[in-house]
């Protein structure tokens, strides 16, 4: 998986390193799903401690984009976050 810088778009002072991944349907009319897996230790993920499993965060990418991502699942070392609920 690559990674990348990626910061929550209502609140930029939370920047945070992590792995992405993006799953393409061939020949259908769907948009891509983005996962985004972002790593507990040495980040400020304080941030997400409020939220629960499937609530929305809007993620800004390296390259600018702006993508609403859902909660959907907490691991002992992760937040894991997919564009579909």
């Amino acid at each position: 998986m690559p990674s990348g810088q990626f910061y929550i778009l209502d609140k930029p002072e939370f920047s945070f390193t992590c792995d992405y991944h993006l799953d393409s349907v061939a020949e259908r009319e769907f948009e891509s799903r983005m996962l985004l897996e972002i790593q507990k230790e040495n980040q400020p993920v304080e941030v997400f401690t409020p939220l629960s499993i499937g609530q929305p965060l809007v993620f800004v990418s390296p390259s600018g984009e702006a993508k609403n991502l859902f909660l959907i699942s907490e691991t002992a070392t992760h937040f894991i976050f997919s564009s579909r609920a």
